[in-house]
Parts: C-alpha cells; sequence; structure tokens
C-alpha cells in the first residue's frame, strides 16, 4: 500500500469524524468540536488510500521552536503496516516545520511506538522529539 499524504484542511468532514471515532480516546468528539480543533490547528496531515481517509494527525506550533503533535490516529484496518511512521514522518518532515527543533505528543497507550521512532519519554505519558538543526543549540 502506498498511502497519498496531503496537508489541506480541506478534508471530507464525515471521514474524518469516523476515523477519529475509530480511536477509542476521541469517540466522544462532536463535528462542531472537530471543525473548531482543525480550524486552530497549523497543520493536519492525512493519509489517502484512494478516495478513503486512512489516517491523520494535526500539529500546533509556533513554526521556529516548539511543535506540538495532536490526534494521530491511523484507521484499525491499517495499522501495523507501518503508516504510523509514514505520518509521523510526514509531520516532522514537513517544510513548513524545518526550523522546529522540539516536538512533543502525549499518548496514554503507544508509549512502545513513539520510543521506535526515536521519541523519548518526557514526564509521564508525555513524549517529546529534538530535531538538532544545529550541533550549537543549547537544549533543554
Amino acid at each position: 500500500m502506498t498511502p497519498v499524504f496531503r496537508d489541506t484542511k480541506e478534508i471530507d468532514w464525515e471521514q474524518l469524524l469516523e476515523l477519529q471515532h475509530s480511536a477509542s480516546w476521541c469517540r466522544h468528539r462532536s463535528l462542531e468540536q472537530l471543525t473548531k480543533a482543525i480550524h486552530n490547528s497549523q497543520l493536519l496531515i492525512t493519509a489517502w488510500e484512494g478516495n478513503r481517509l486512512i489516517a491523520c494527525a494535526r500539529v500546533l506550533t509556533d513554526y521556529v521552536y516548539r511543535a506540538v503533535v495532536f490526534d494521530v490516529i491511523v484507521h484499525p484496518d491499517y495499522q501495523g503496516k507501518g503508516l504510523g511512521r509514514q505520518l509521523m514522518e510526514q509531520i516532522v518532515n514537513h517544510p513548513s516545520l524545518k526550523e522546529v527543533e522540539y516536538y512533543f505528543l502525549y499518548t496514554a497507550d503507544k508509549q512502545g511506538f513513539y520510543r521506535r521512532l526515536g521519541w523519548e519519554e518526557y514526564s509521564g505519558t508525555s513524549f517529546r522529539l529534538i530535531k538538532k538543526l544545529s550541533p550549537n543549540l543549547p537544549s533543554d
């Protein structure tokens, strides 16, 4: 499977809501809440197989120092096939985030997945990825 990734907020809202509801931790979200969250995020990355939305993640960022990744969701039918890794690579390597050094995310149950991608545990259930832009940059 070779998914097509997009970084536009022009989205099939019903498919996005259905994908969100496939994850137990966000089944309570309404279309109104989801629309507001997406519009207030700086970046939405989606993955498609044909016309079917199969994965998504959104990012809040200042485009310079920090980015926080939210709502990383891969449809259950596509989990375990490398799609989550590809989705995270799309985020970390996105041209608009090229200056960002610190990435953060929160997860309740996917710690092993993020560790395998090089993220380090940071204060309990949160993780961060430090993207070194220059060897002279100090770390927190």
